[in-house]
Order: C-alpha cells, then structure tokens, then sequence
C-alpha cells in the first residue's frame, strides 16, 4: 500500500485533541462519520482553525481514502467526496491519498472492503479491550493490482452493485417505517379508509377464532413457529426433530390457520402469532389460542388434546436439568 500513495502524502492519522465543537470550525472526519455511509454535512464535528494547523499533513482531498485504524468498526474504508475537500480526520482514521497514475481509489476501496482487504485487517490488528491498525502495518497492506482500465472498469461495476443494494436498504426501511404507520393507526379506528363508516368494537379473540381440532395422521412433517420465518420445517431449520416419536395426538394445521406459540422471546415476550401458508403440517398444542391464560379451563383443553403431557413435561425437565 505504502507504494500506491501520492508523493509528499504518506499514510497518515489526524488530530488527536480535537476539543470542542465549533459551528463555524473545520470539518473533522471520525470512523462514524462514514461507517453506513457519508452522513449529511451538517452532522460533522468541526474544531477550530488553531487545532487544526498543526496537521495540514492529514488534510483531506477529493479521491483519497480514509481507514477506520481504531474501534470495532477497524478496516471500514471510504473515498473522500469532493464537497470534504479541506476537512481533517481524527486520531482513529487513517488517509491514504492513493496516486491516481498507479492506481484508481474506488478499487483499492473495493478491494479493501472485500475478503483480501479484510483478511488483511484481520492480520494486523492488535488485540486488547480495542483493537486497531498502526499506520506501519497499514503501509504493509498487499492488494492485487490490475492495469488501471482494468481496475476502473471493476470499481464502476462494484459501485453500481453498491448504490443499488443501498436504494434496496432505503427502500426497505421506507416500507418498515410505513408499515408501522398502518398497523399503529388502522388498528385503532381513528383512521379509517375511504368509504368505511361504521363503529368499531373489541371482542374477544376466541369469538373470532375456531379451533377446528384436525388431529395428525403421524405422516405430516412438524413444524415450529419463528419469528421471522413464520412456521419452519424442524429438520431442515432446527438441524434435528424435537417432536415425540409419535405425532398422532398433534394438532394438524390447515392453511391459513393462525399458529400462535407461548415461547417468549427477546422481541415477543408473550408469544408468536403466524399464519399458515404451506399446505400439509403440524405442530405442537395451540391451547393458548383459545385459551390464554393457565386456569383450569386451559388444562382441561390441554388434557383433550395431549392427555399425556404431564408425563413429557417431567421427562423434558429431566432431559434440560
């Protein structure tokens, strides 16, 4: 790497006391900055020109690349973008101001951001409470250099692939974001969709719910429920079968039947609700669905259905003990 940068622009890291921010300061670049992506301009920390003239030797040019050598986020790379031309970067970032006659800066950044690059991090990096690069071993950094046509050609095809999975990113996130709307107001009938008039009411769930009572015929797969896969062959996304031997007495479930499940999780901790979309399977008790809490009226229903799970109760809390 050390043979790839500018004349008089060696590796380098910037400002090490940056003190405090001031509107009209210098741009400072941190790891953060560019970790997801450059950040609007306007949420840059900016130091004053005094801090600032010590490192004219760190300050940043269109093209050159900065280098997170410090963090969690160590090995994170980024071309400096025009509109930061003149800003300075911290003690934790590294800039490689790449010469453009030996190679191009989109594919050392490429490169980089790929296994080789990584691998290369991965090498160096010192370990401790927090890992980072020193520039020495940033210097020593081998990559694949390819006649420089070669390597635009390579870095324009990479970058398309970037911008559009980050569209995807955006995109999604939009979606996440308006889906949310939806379920937080159309739910609570405050807003209603055009032509819809009419008052709303709460009912219990098990007035609109039936439990149809399909038994298995020990030939279905069993399935369980994820939260963000909905039902799941166990085998094939568990990696083994956690139902009995026998399945006789489990409930079939029909498409578009809804499954819910007691297990608690992180994000669920009351339980999982899906909907059945795969044709044949069945899964484990849903006596919660019709009956939500532990009275007397669910172990009477758990009873109907698994007459037995008092016995594989005891014989699972052997098994976790």
């Amino acid at each position: 790497m050390a043979k790839l940068v500018q004349k008089g622009r060696k590796i380098t890291y910037g400002i090490v006391q940056p003190g405090e921010f001031v509107a009209d300061g210098v741009i400072l670049v941190r790891g953060r900055d560019y970790s997801a992506g450059w950040r609007d301009i306007d949420g840059f920390m900016r130091v004053t020109p005094e801090i600032d003239a010590p490192y004219k030797r760190s300050k940043l040019k269109p093209g050159d690349l900065v280098l997170t050598i410090v963090g969690a986020n160590t090995g994170t790379v980024a071309v400096v973008p025009a509109w930061l031309d003149g800003a300075n970067i911290t003690q934790t970032t590294a800039r490689i101001a790449v010469d453009s006659t030996k190679a191009i800066p989109g594919y050392v950044e490429q490169v980089l951001r790929s296994a080789i690059g990584q691998e290369a991090v991965y090498r160096f990096q010192k370990g401790g409470a927090q890992p980072g690069l020193n520039l020495a071993d940033v210097e020593k950094f081998e990559i694949p250099l390819p006649p420089l046509p070669e390597q635009r050609k390579i870095a324009e095809i990479l970058r398309t692939w970037d911008q559009a999975l980050e569209k995807i990113t955006a995109l999604r996130a939009l979606n996440i974001r308006r889906r949310v709307w939806f379920r937080t107001h159309l739910f609570t009938g405050k807003v209603r969709l055009p032509g819809f008039t009419g008052e709303w009411r709460e009912v219990p769930l098990s007035d609109v719910l039936h439990e149809h009572g399909s038994k298995s015929t020990g030939a279905e797969e069993v399935y369980s429920v994820s939260v963000h896969k909905g039902l799941v062959n166990q085998v094939e996304h568990l990696g083994r079968s956690f139902s009995a031997a026998n399945t006789d007495h489990y409930n079939r479930v029909l498409p578009g039947d809804i499954v819910y499940t007691k297990s608690p999780t992180g994000d669920f901790p009351l339980g999982i609700i899906k909907q059945s979309k795969i044709d044949r399977e069945v899964t484990h008790e849903l006596c919660h669905v019709a009956e939500p809490h532990h009275g007397a009226a669910f172990f009477e229903l758990l009873d109907k259905v698994m007459p037995d799970w008092e016995r594989r109760k005891q014989r699972l809390e052997r098994a976790m003990a």
